[in-house]
């Protein structure tokens, strides 16, 4: 689902006051069934704002990494875990920003929540 917001960003502080300025951003939400073949999640883009994924699962690890990504070779991402844009997750990993992003699972397939803000 794709849905147009106003986003206020300050754009600086002069004499003590913050001056905002609205921008329309495009945000777009996606639920992404991951299986054993590696599936696109979220597509290479320079555009993104920002973007957040969760691992919806109550027990599946995930694994993200390149169109060739496996379970043996992906970056784990655990049950309830979230990866977002700003470069962080719960326990501190990273992933870059603008690359593009596929997902696996072990066995069975697995639901992963996408947002992200162009």
């Amino acid at each position: 689902m794709k849905r147009w917001i106003a986003v206020a960003v300050f754009m600086g502080i002069m004499g003590g006051t913050v001056f905002p300025q609205a921008v329309l951003a495009l945000v777009e939400t996606a639920q992404v069934a991951c299986g054993v073949v590696a599936t696109a999640l979220l597509p290479a883009s320079s555009e993104y704002r920002w973007w957040t994924i969760k691992n919806q699962d109550a027990s599946n690890t995930v694994f993200l990494g390149g169109s060739a990504v496996t379970s043996s070779t992906g970056y784990a991402l655990k049950a309830g875990d979230t990866l977002n844009s700003n470069g962080t997750t719960q326990e501190g990993r990273t992933f870059t920003l603008g690359d593009p992003l596929y997902c696996v699972v072990a066995s069975t397939t697995t639901t992963v929540h996408r947002m992200d803000i162009k």
